[in-house]
């Protein structure tokens, strides 16, 4: 009786509770991870209101792009806090002060769990019903099937016609951003290179980025030996839904490719299934249940 008692007075104090607001950085690939999360969240604190809160903040602007119908079950809000440049000039003493202040604050809201970090399934043992905000990028979670296929329901969702399976190779490339990052790359040549070898010069290939034709035969100009290349600039859910329906697939380490791969392997759509070498573990982790390594080829 004492055990029912206290139950209902912790539901009592959790319904007055602020909504736990998560943080979600970067595009559509990210803010799907994001909505997983937001999801499990309802499930776990039932009683508990889940605030998402997209930043517009990265190494380009970001918007929210996930579908408004998508998100009925949260309340949204979208934080204007990208910068082109940041003035290192700008930096006073006074902002150093501020900065290690909010840094010690921000240790103690960690430590009694009102913050949490949480980007994988073992880190939800941090999570408490008192917890007001979680940041992270969410992204080594064990995906349940209804996960994987409600991400595929999104981007369907966004094409208005059924897509007849392409018999060629599909290469989701994201260029644009990256030919100007220190810490970031575009994939190499050679490793595509590499890829291609096994293919006739007459086998189709659709080229999916966000930059030129022009741009992308500039950093890949071997492409120039095959006769039936398509360099395509679609949006993320035209993307994804071509890359998905194609016979062979070759991602990189964007969030996108990711669930493209995921989707793939989860639906066995296809024949190859290629990503970077250097998610492994992540896929490993994210296709934790329906994980078949001669499904995905690493590179």
């Amino acid at each position: 009786m004492d055990q029912l008692t206290s139950q209902m007075k912790i539901k009592a104090i959790v319904k007055i509770l602020p909504a736990i607001r998560i943080h979600s950085w970067g595009g559509l690939g990210s803010q799907l991870f994001t909505l997983v999360i937001a999801h499990r969240l309802k499930k776990i604190l039932p009683y508990r209101r889940v605030k998402i809160l997209f930043h517009t903040s990265g190494v380009t602007f970001r918007s929210l792009e996930i579908p408004v119908e998508f998100l009925s079950d949260f309340s949204v809000q979208t934080i204007n806090d990208f910068k082109l440049k940041v003035d290192v000039g700008s930096f006073t003493e006074t902002s150093v002060v501020k900065n290690s202040l909010l840094s010690v604050i921000k240790l103690v809201l960690q430590k009694l769990r009102f913050l949490i970090s949480l980007n994988s399934d073992e880190e939800l043992i941090d999570l408490k019903w008192w917890t007001l905000q979680l940041r992270g990028h969410y992204s080594h979670l064990h995906l349940e099937g209804a996960e994987t296929l409600l991400i595929y329901k999104i981007f369907r969702s966004q094409n208005s016609r059924e897509l007849e399976p392409f018999p060629g190779l599909a290469i989701h490339f994201r260029l644009g951003d990256l030919k100007h990052l220190v810490d970031k790359s575009y994939i190499s040549a050679n490793s595509v290179l590499s890829l291609l070898s096994i293919y006739p010069n007459s086998h189709p290939i659709r080229v999916f980025s966000d930059s030129t034709k022009a741009e992308v035969l500039e950093v890949w100009p071997f492409l120039n030996f095959y006769s039936d290349v398509q360099v395509l600039s679609l949006n993320p859910f035209e993307t994804a839904m071509q890359c998905i329906v194609a016979k062979d697939f070759i991602g990189t380490s964007a969030k996108l490719s990711i669930w493209i791969a995921v989707i793939r392997i989860y639906l066995q759509t296809g024949s190859k299934t290629l990503l970077p070498i250097s998610l492994g573990a992540t896929m490993e982790k994210l296709l934790n249940r329906f994980y078949n390594k001669h499904s995905l080829r690493l590179y």
